[in-house]
């Protein structure tokens, strides 16, 4: 998407920019540069994974599923990269949005398993949440989200829970926008399409 409004300083207040990132935007626009954005997806290994982030989402496995086993399957670097469209020039990241966007992915075959029920944690700012996940009738899977920074990607066998239920997906339609690479596609990982909705601030 391109930003065709100046990021104003309540976008610092609210998280969605860092203070660096809002100064290079601003001189940028000064410039009558044209700003692009760019979706990044990356699979990290565990061991990538930042201490603090990887620990809030143990604890939210261990919380969601108190009475089943649940594996992390994948974790996820997510970003939104912020680039001057005429010399690809990286200014920094929003991390967030104001709408959701839908990503939507593959699941590898070595984790489908009839039953197996998946969901996405979402760390975002010290906290964590659980994002439900529904299934497409392509056999894709998908998400959405308007924060980002580090996701992990969890399944549980529906045998062992109870009570979970199929999540529906939303009825509305979404612009469907296919994103550049999604990082090390040599780990196993979820490979990424993305239904990106609109990016105005």
């Amino acid at each position: 998407g391109k930003l065709t409004e100046k990021i104003e300083n309540n976008e610092l207040e609210e998280g969605v920019v860092s203070e660096e990132t809002l100064e290079k935007v601003q001189d940028a626009i000064a410039n009558n540069k044209e700003i692009i954005t760019e979706l990044v997806i990356e699979n990290q290994k565990e061991v990538e994974v930042d201490k603090n982030a990887k620990d809030l989402v143990e604890s939210a496995v261990k919380e969601f599923v108190k009475d089943a086993v649940s594996t992390i399957a994948q974790y996820l670097d997510i970003k939104v990269v912020l680039k001057t469209e005429e010399t690809n020039e990286e200014l920094g990241t929003l991390n967030k949005l104001s709408e959701e966007v839908t990503l939507t992915f593959e699941i590898p075959d070595n984790w489908k398993k009839e039953g197996r029920v998946f969901h996405v944690i979402r760390v975002h700012e010290g906290k964590t949440d659980v994002l439900d996940v529904w299934e497409n009738g392509d056999g894709t899977v998908s998400f959405k989200t308007d924060r980002f920074s580090t996701y992990a990607l969890i399944y549980t066998d529906a045998e062992e829970v109870e009570d979970q239920t199929p999540i529906v997906p939303p009825t509305e339609d979404d612009p469907a926008v296919t994103p550049p690479g999604t990082g090390d596609t040599s780990m196993p990982g979820a490979y990424l399409l993305v239904l990106f909705a609109g990016l105005a601030m």
